[in-house]
């Protein structure tokens, strides 16, 4: 699964059961207190921001 946007605001829940979870914004990738993001491959790349 991939989430990607220009401005992004992810106010859910993004879960991968299988393989990775992908999110990229080109601006700030929001995701709200008390949503959460789980999979079995999660990660974030230095300069962006969560």
């Amino acid at each position: 699964m991939t989430v990607t946007a220009e401005n992004a605001d992810v106010a859910g829940t993004v879960t991968a059961e299988t393989g990775a979870a992908n999110i990229t914004a080109t601006n700030d990738l929001s995701i709200k207190e008390g949503s959460k993001v789980s999979g079995g491959s999660v990660g974030l790349k230095a300069g962006e921001n969560l």
